[in-house]
């Protein structure tokens, strides 16, 4: 009589999904509480409760796991695409969604402590804040500026309204909000509700931003 194979026993693996999260947060925390100098592999692994193979197994060195923190938790390579508008209103309600969404992303509590950690004493201060720029803000900006000009094209877009306008708009809404939050004056996004400045400053650039009406 044929018998069943007996079933493998014992913990079922982890995600590596999961495991690189776990590490992730161990490492900030660490981080956050000893400072870039103090924290090792060993005391990362400990605080994941992984082994440090485990760690080596995606991350050459300490800088490579700080590095894919500052990626993943600040990209915006995870931004929805913008609507592409076929009016002067869709063109402030696509903004307004998509300064909504930015903010979530890089208003959140985890970006606000990242943001606070790069101001801190580190080693490698400028690499790190670069990855932070390049990836985050910065790309932000690009897939904005891109949108403004295929709007431009379909003559949505007033023709003096500036190329690289989306970096201007940032600092009116981004910003004084990442200051504000990094001071404590309001709770982060989604906590704190970021609409009424993104419509306020909206409503402010509209006239220049927006094609005048054909008469």
């Amino acid at each position: 009589m044929t018998q069943n194979a007996t079933p493998r026993r014992g913990r079922p693996a982890v995600p590596e999904a999961e495991l690189r999260a776990k590490i992730q947060q161990a490492a900030f925390q660490l981080l956050q509480d000893k400072g870039y100098a103090a924290v090792s592999i060993d005391e990362i692994a400990r605080m994941a409760g992984v082994a440090k193979k485990t760690i080596y197994r995606f991350h050459s060195n300490k800088d490579a796991l700080i590095e894919e923190i500052i990626l993943d938790w600040s990209s915006t390579n995870l931004l929805p695409e913008l609507a592409q508008p076929r009016d002067a209103g869709e063109v402030i309600a696509a903004l307004e969604q998509f300064f909504l969404r930015l903010a979530e992303r890089v208003l959140s509590m985890r970006q606000v402590a990242l943001y606070k950690f790069l101001q801190s004493g580190i080693e490698d201060k400028e690499k790190f804040l670069r990855i932070w720029r390049d990836n985050g803000i910065e790309n932000a900006a690009k897939q904005l500026n891109a949108w403004f000009e295929q709007a431009r094209r379909q003559q949505l877009i007033h023709p003096d309204w500036p190329v690289d306008a989306a970096q201007y708009l940032q600092a009116m809404i981004i910003a004084p909000s990442l200051r504000d939050i990094s001071l404590g004056l309001h709770p982060p996004v989604p906590e704190w509700d970021i609409r009424p400045r993104i419509r306020q400053t909206l409503r402010f650039v509209a006239p220049m931003l927006l094609a005048p009406p054909v008469r």
